[in-house]
C-alpha cells in the first residue's frame, strides 16, 4: 500500500504540457523539482527560527506544556523533510534516477502538514487559549503559506500537504467531545484559499519559467547542431563527404608537419565513358565507393593525420603524414587495387573501374601548391603509361 501511494507521488503532475512542449515533458518535470529542490534547502533556517519561537512562546504561557508533543513532532518533520530533499538534491546534483528519492521527498512533505496541524490541535480543541498562543498560531500560518508557495509547482503535492493539514486540524474538532470555538478551523480554512489560490496561481509560473529553459536550452543545442552541420557542410563535398578543395588547402596550410609527408594525385579513367555509358547514378555510385575506399585505407594507416579530399570531377588528393616512401607507394598501389575493386562491389554489367595515381613528397620547405603539381606530373606520367598504374616523382 505505502509503495502505490509512494508510486502516486512520484508521477510527474501539473498542468498537461503544451503540444509545443510535450516530448520536453520529462526534461520540463526535471527543472522544476530542482527548482523546488534547491528552494527547500534555503528554507532551514526559517523553520528553524518559527519552532524556536513556539517553543519559547509554550513555555511562557501558562498550561504551555500541551504544546510539547506537538513541538517535538514539529522538529523530527523539519529534519526528516530535510533528509528526504537532501537524498533527492544529491541524485539530481550527480544525474541519477531519481524516481524513488522524489517519492519519498514528496512523502516527508506531505507528512510535514500533519504535524503543522499537530501544533494547532490545542488551540483548535480548546484545550488552551493565551495571547502568547497567537505566535504559535502565527508561526503555524506563515509556515504553512510558505510550504504551499513551495510546493506550488507541484500541484499535487500541494494539495496533498494542504489537504492532510486541514484534515488533522478539522478531524480533531470534529471528534472532540468538548467545547471548542470554530473560529481556529474556520480561519484556517478561509486562509487556506488564499494560500492555495496564491500557490497555484505561482506554481504557474515557475513551470511555464520551467518550459522556457528547457525550450532554450533545446534551442540552444539545435543552434550548435546547425552550426556545426553548417561548418561540416560548408568544408565537405555534398556527394562523397571527402573536404572540398578550399577547405583542403586551409587544413593543410594550418597543420602543423612532423616528418616525411607525401601527396598522392588521384583520377578515375575513363570517367566520362562511365557516365555516358552507364548514366551519372552509376558514376555518382563510384565516386561515393572511391571515398569510402580512401577512408577505409586511411583509418587503418600508421602515421600522423591523414587528409583526404575531391578536388573536383573525378580528381581526388590524399596527404599523407609521418609515413617513409616506401610505405606511401604500397599505400597508392593498394588504393589503386581497391578502387579496381569498385565494379565488382556495384555489380553493374560490363563496369570496368580504375585508377591512375600520381605520389610527390611533399618538403618542409615546399607549397602544398608545389607538392599538388609534383603529383599531378607523376598523374599525367601515369596516364600516359596507360593508365590502372601508380606513378612517384624522382626521390
Amino acid at each position: 500500500m505505502l509503495q502505490s501511494f509512494l508510486s502516486k507521488w512520484s508521477q510527474p503532475d501539473g498542468d498537461a504540457p503544451s503540444e509545443r512542449h510535450a516530448e520536453w515533458a520529462t526534461e520540463v518535470q526535471l527543472e522544476i523539482v530542482r527548482a523546488v529542490a534547491e528552494r527547500e534547502k534555503r528554507s532551514l533556517t526559517a523553520n528553524l527560527i518559527g519552532w524556536a519561537a513556539c517553543v519559547v512562546a509554550a513555555i511562557a504561557m501558562p498550561g504551555g506544556e500541551v504544546f510539547a508533543a506537538p513541538v517535538i513532532w514539529r522538529l523530527f518533520s523539519i529534519f526528516y523533510v530535510r533528509h528526504s530533499w537532501g537524498r533527492l538534491r544529491e541524485k539530481l546534483a550527480n544525474y541519477e534516477p531519481y524516481e524513488e528519492e522524489l517519492a519519498l521527498a514528496k512523502f516527508s512533505a506531505v507528512v510535514s502538514g500533519f504535524f503543522w496541524g499537530l501544533l494547532l490541535l490545542p488551540l483548535a480543541v480548546g484545550a488552551i487559549w493565551h495571547p502568547l498562543a497567537l505566535i504559535i498560531l502565527t508561526v503555524a500560518t506563515i509556515g504553512v503559506s510558505l510550504a504551499c508557495a513551495l510546493y506550488g509547482p507541484i500541484p499535487r503535492l500541494l494539495l496533498g500537504y494542504y489537504a492532510l493539514f486541514m484534515t488533522t486540524v478539522i478531524g480533531a474538532v470534529t471528534i472532540t467531545h468538548v467545547s471548542f470555538d470554530w473560529w481556529v478551523p474556520s480561519f484556517v480554512a478561509v486562509a487556506g484559499c488564499g494560500i492555495i489560490s496564491y500557490a497555484l496561481g505561482s506554481g504557474k509560473e515557475h513551470r511555464k519559467s520551467a518550459e522556457t529553459l528547457v525550450e532554450n536550452r533545446r534551442l540552444g543545442y539545435e543552434l550548435k547542431r546547425a552550426l556545426s552541420r553548417s561548418k561540416y557542410l560548408a568544408e565537405r563535398d555534398p556527394l562523397t563527404g571527402l573536404l572540398n578543395r578550399r577547405a583542403f588547402f586551409d587544413q593543410v596550410t594550418t597543420t602543423q608537419r612532423n616528418g616525411t609527408a607525401f601527396l598522392l594525385a588521384i583520377d578515375l579513367d575513363h570517367f566520362k565513358q562511365i557516365n555516358d555509358q552507364f548514366g551519372h547514378a552509376v558514376g555518382d555510385q563510384v565516386l561515393e565507393k572511391t571515398a569510402e575506399v580512401i577512408n577505409s585505407l586511411l583509418n587503418g594507416l600508421p602515421g600522423g593525420q591523414h587528409l583526404s579530399v575531391r578536388l573536383g570531377g573525378e580528381e581526388f588528393a590524399i596527404l599523407l603524414h609521418q609515413l617513409d616512401r616506401a610505405t606511401a607507394v604500397s599505400t597508392a598501389e593498394a588504393l589503386r587495387e581497391r578502387i579496381a575493386a569498385i565494379a565488382d562491389l556495384l555489380r553493374v554489367d560490363g563496369l570496368t573501374v580504375s585508377a591512375s595515381i600520381g605520389l610527390a613528397q611533399y618538403g618542409e620547405d615546399d607549397t602544398v601548391e608545389e607538392a599538388l603539381a609534383g603529383a599531378d606530373r607523376a598523374l599525367y606520367e601515369a596516364k600516359n603509361g596507360g593508365r590502372d598504374r601508380v606513378v612517384a616523382d624522382a626521390a
